[in-house]
């Protein structure tokens, strides 16, 4: 067990960075499993959307796997799948976070606009 220094915080780098060091350790991704939790205290603007896509669908897949009654060929067929669309995710990541962002906005009938970062200004003596 080791920490991993991430130098994006995106979700494709992430991801990336996951699937990287499992494939260094010769670790079949369907071999994992693990505990999800919604960090959405540490969580700030555009990168919001892309962590609850990512660890909402994580947290879902590690309840199913915490099934009493759950099979083996199904667990694999679900850690597959999460791990195509963790690497789908990477490509499409983004664009489909800002859509998805948009959408909330209209269902909480709420004006979809980033805010734009304040510039600061220096006195001038």
């Amino acid at each position: 067990m080791s920490f991993l220094v991430a130098e994006e915080s995106t979700g494709e780098s992430l991801s990336s960075l996951i699937l990287k060091r499992l494939e260094e350790l010769n670790i079949p991704f369907e071999d994992c499993r693990g505990q999800s939790y919604d960090n959405g205290a540490n969580m700030k603007g555009k990168n919001e959307v892309i962590w609850y896509d990512i660890l909402n669908n994580i947290q879902y897949v590690s309840k199913l796997m915490q099934s009493t009654f759950m099979k083996l060929d199904v667990a694999v067929d679900l850690l597959k799948k999460t791990r195509d669309s963790l690497t789908c995710y990477r490509n499409t990541g983004f664009s489909d976070a800002q859509t998805t962002a948009m959408e909330m906005c209209e269902e909480m009938n709420v004006e979809a606009v980033l805010k734009q970062k304040r510039l600061r200004t220096t006195k001038r003596l």
